[in-house]
């Protein structure tokens, strides 16, 4: 084998990658060593990236060839779909579906779909003949793995959830997949920290020893410009208190929205994010009661490009999940990184996971119970040290929680060197 192709990365995710900063970053680490990387998603366009990006999100289309119902055939015409290029692996599929003459109900569509992004993650994957596979979750690690074995090649599977351990339900099926795939399927097997390591050892009967690669953003220099206060409208003798990320369940929001009233007065607390159905209907009316309403701001999501200068603003970086499933539990939140690398301390709650980071590097607070008066109280210590004071810790954290310190350690284990 050349070179060439020894350094060929195939890397499978079951989503649109590009809005996940973890997975871009170290597809862009392997490209700045001589990897040669394709990412095959379930985008409906591929992003403009260092690395190839093949999205195979938009499945319909290719399915000309099979016969549908007919109000399904009428929900085509209507609708709109995005013209992409038919590849050599999407010809063979649709063939193979037109040689079957299924005739697809509309209930069914969804099922078609899944079943067909599987079928041409497999085959795109087969006709790239990659050395090296990485896979995020169990559907596509299920490809993964079938590839690597046709072709022989080194097989990585790279989660960033503790799948089964969710809020979300998952089929058993899948979870059934993935205990296979650990067990006989990965050469290399990474995770964010120890707790899971452990899980996925003692557990899991995973057949190799996970490599530890924590979620930490590459290292960079931010400014405090005022792009937060400025989209708030607040003076510079507010100080904000931020908590950024999605507004969804599985996070002790509305306690910490309970936690508002016992702020101090010059103080605001501050939700940056994507709203969902669950925070509008079991947040949003608690934001009615005037104090509340006064004490608390909302800020639509901004992209990941331009976070850092957003979250620089703040006093205080809250990080907050609830402890109601193990994927929470031993969290490995990207949150930790923002809020150092910005300069700001944090308030988290005391999960094995994180508050001993918190402690050792004593850049905030941790509380260890969901009371809103209790995050508050949390909150008030980081508030009662001056912004300044906390910068020292801070830089002394920013030297080791960042992707240049993980870097090593993810390349060894796709690389097995």
């Amino acid at each position: 084998m050349t070179e060439k192709a020894r350094k060929r990365v195939v890397w499978l995710y079951d989503g649109d990658h590009l809005n996940h900063p973890f997975i871009r970053q170290a597809a862009e680490s392997l490209v700045d060593v001589g990897y040669s990387v394709t990412i095959l998603d379930r985008a409906i366009t591929s992003g403009r990236t260092r690395y190839r990006h093949i999205a195979l999100g938009q499945l319909v289309p290719h399915l000309n060839g099979v016969r549908l119902k007919k109000a399904e055939r009428q929900e085509r015409e209507q609708t709109h779909w995005p013209r992409s290029r038919v590849t050599v692996p999407d010809r063979l599929l649709v063939k193979a579906l037109s040689a079957a003459k299924i005739i697809v109900p509309v209930q069914w569509r969804s099922r078609l779909n899944t079943s067909s992004f599987l079928s041409r993650i497999l085959l795109h994957t087969i006709a790239r003949r990659p050395a090296i596979i990485i896979a995020t979750s169990p559907t596509v690690a299920a490809m993964g793995w079938l590839a690597s074995e046709v072709l022989r090649s080194r097989f990585v599977y790279y989660p960033f959830e503790l799948y089964g351990e969710q809020h979300v339900q998952v089929p058993r099926l899948w979870r059934r997949v993935e205990l296979q795939i650990l067990r006989r399927g990965v050469h290399a097997l990474i995770t964010q920290n120890e707790e899971r390591a452990r899980i996925y050892v003692q557990e899991r009967g995973a057949r190799v020893e996970p490599s530890i690669v924590h979620n930490y953003k590459r290292r960079q220099r931010v400014v405090r410009v005022g792009k937060l206060r400025t989209l708030l409208g607040l003076p510079d003798d507010v100080r904000i208190v931020l908590y950024e990320g999605s507004l969804s369940p599985g996070r002790w929001l509305e306690k910490l929205v309970e936690s508002a009233p016992h702020l101090p007065d010059d103080t605001r607390l501050v939700f940056m994010g994507k709203k969902f159905s669950w925070w509008m209907q079991n947040v949003e009316p608690l934001l009615i009661a005037p104090e509340m309403a006064r004490k608390i701001l909302i800020v639509p999501e901004v992209s990941h490009s331009e976070l850092l200068n957003y979250v620089a603003d703040a006093e205080v970086g809250i990080i907050i999940y609830d402890d109601q499933v193990r994927n929470n539990y031993y969290c490995a939140p990207g949150k930790l990184s923002d809020y150092v690398l910005a300069g700001v301390p944090v308030v988290a709650p005391n999960f094995p996971t994180i508050a001993p980071i918190i402690s050792h590097y004593a850049i905030g607070a941790t509380f260890t119970s969901p009371e809103p008066v209790e995050i508050a109280r949390a909150i008030i210590r980081v508030l009662s040290v001056p912004r300044e004071a906390w910068q020292t810790a801070l830089q002394r954290a920013q030297e080791d929680l960042v992707w240049e310190t993980q870097a090593p350690g993810f390349l060894t284990a796709v690389g097995g060197e």
